[in-house]
C-alpha cells in the first residue's frame, strides 16, 4: 500500500514530512522527559506529567501521520485536515493561557509558532486537494 502520489504541487511531500518529524520529535521530547519538556515549553502552572504525556500521544500520533502522509497519497488530505484541526485548536488553548506561561513572553512566542504551523498545515491541506 505505498500509493506516492505524483505531486500535484512541488514540495507538498518534503513539507508534509517535516512536519510530521517536527510534531513526532516533540511528542517523544514530551513522553521520555516530561518535566524538561514542561520546564521548557509547556510552563503553565504546576507540573502534570499526565498531561504532558497526553499532549505526547497526540503529537506522536500526528506526527507518524503526517509521514506517513508524505508518501501515502490518499492518506495526505484526511491527515493535514485532522493535524490542522488539533492544531489550531491547540494555538487556541494557547491564546486563551497567553498570560499563564512562564515566562511570559512564552506564552506569546508559542502561540506565534502555532498559529505559524496551523497556517502551514492549511497550506499543504489545501495544496493536497488540488486536481
Amino acid at each position: 500500500m505505498n500509493e506516492r502520489a505524483p505531486d500535484t504541487a512541488p514540495g507538498t511531500d518534503w513539507i508534509t514530512g517535516v512536519l510530521g518529524l517536527t510534531f513526532t520529535a516533540l511528542g517523544l521530547w514530551a513522553a521520555v522527559a516530561p518535566a524538561t519538556f514542561a520546564r521548557t515549553v509547556a510552563n503553565f502552572g504546576p507540573l502534570n506529567e499526565h498531561l504532558i504525556r497526553d499532549f505526547a500521544a497526540a503529537s506522536l500520533a500526528f506526527g507518524i501521520g503526517l509521514m506517513a502522509a508524505a508518501r501515502i497519497a490518499a492518506w495526505r488530505t484526511p491527515i493535514l485536515m485532522l493535524a490542522a484541526i488539533w492544531n489550531g485548536l491547540h494555538g487556541i488553548s494557547h491564546l486563551i493561557e497567553v498570560d499563564h506561561a512562564h515566562p511570559h513572553v512564552l506564552g506569546a512566542v508559542e502561540a506565534v509558532l502555532l498559529a505559524l504551523v496551523t497556517l502551514a498545515l492549511l497550506r499543504q491541506l489545501r495544496r493536497s486537494t488540488r486536481t
